[in-house]
């Protein structure tokens, strides 16, 4: 296998582990690549990340939100199985899994994500999109 930097400047990921399913099968156990230091966490209002803005202000209306949100509800509640089978490959940034991981000893996020090009459409891989009402609830948000 090659080095992290061949995996980085590929544009390759290596796989991650699912965190719902370490959750399920061990709810103690967090796997040391997960801890984060004080030094390392957002700090109060810290919105680098887009978490709190990620949403907001688009004018969307409010029940394309609540399908969307739905959607992505039912979507992680699926077996693991079906989830994977929108993993995101190797070479890509859409899909069910982690982006961007180019080593072993990387700190990695405690979430597992679905990651999906959006707008504008030619970007979107519909490989990597869910058995979930995802496309008409983003649709109706695109074009209403």
């Amino acid at each position: 296998m090659g080095s992290s930097t061949d995996v980085a400047l590929s544009g390759t990921s290596l796989p991650a582990p699912n965190v719902q399913e370490m959750v399920r099968n061990n709810p103690l156990h967090v796997p040391q690549r997960y801890f984060r230091n004080v030094v390392d966490m957002p700090k109060d209002g810290d919105t680098s990340h887009g978490r709190s803005s990620e949403m907001v202000n688009h004018e969307v209306a409010r029940e394309v939100m609540e399908r969307m949100k739905d959607s992505a509800a039912k979507f992680f509640k699926l077996p693991l199985e079906e989830k994977n089978k929108i993993s995101m490959p190797l070479d890509e940034m859409q899909g069910y899994g982690h982006s961007s991981v180019v080593s072993e000893d990387q700190m990695l996020e405690w979430s597992d994500r679905l990651t999906l090009a959006v707008h504008p459409s030619k970007y979107r891989n519909p490989k990597v999109w869910p058995p979930t009402p995802f496309k008409e609830a983003i649709d109706t948000c695109i074009y209403q």
